[in-house]
């Protein structure tokens, strides 16, 4: 498995994560001229295990369909927030049934407008899970201090 990076503002520290290196190439070629940035891979990523600190700063995630059931729960255990958008390499109402550990899903072959609309989507998404996740957070708090009182 590798894992690869996007940095910057059209891409806030997202991840990538497909089996086949060599469509692992082409999506990469083809994210990177969507987003007009250039992905940052880390080739000697042999388990997502071994990058807690990436996850954990990441917003997004997008996993290849074939890979979504093996990497969605350590994805979630390391960072509750992250929204993982499974890439199809079908047809979007065939990959349904496979895709229940994504967030959202689009095909690796999306135009350039979905794409956009698809990261605005998943960024917006990532946001409403750290809002949600802070008033958890403070909820726990205020129950602590009320019962410590």
């Amino acid at each position: 498995m590798r894992v690869a990076t996007f940095r910057g503002a059209a891409l806030n520290d997202a991840l990538m994560i497909i089996d086949n290196q060599a469509r692992r190439r082409q999506v990469l070629a083809r994210f990177a001229q969507k987003a007009g940035r250039n992905p940052v891979a880390l080739d000697n990523a042999a388990e997502i295990a071994d990058h807690h600190a990436l996850i954990e700063r990441a917003n997004i995630a997008f996993v290849h369909e074939s890979l979504l059931a093996d990497v969605a729960t350590e994805l979630r255990f390391s960072n509750p927030g992250i929204v993982i958008v499974g890439l199809t390499s079908g047809p979007e109402q065939n990959a349904f049934p496979r895709m229940q550990e994504a967030d959202l899903f689009a095909p690796e072959t999306m135009p350039f407008v979905q794409f956009q609309y698809l990261l605005a989507s998943a960024e917006r998404f990532a946001a409403e899970r750290r809002l949600s996740a802070e008033r958890s957070a403070l909820r726990v708090s205020l129950v602590h201090w009320y019962h410590e009182r």
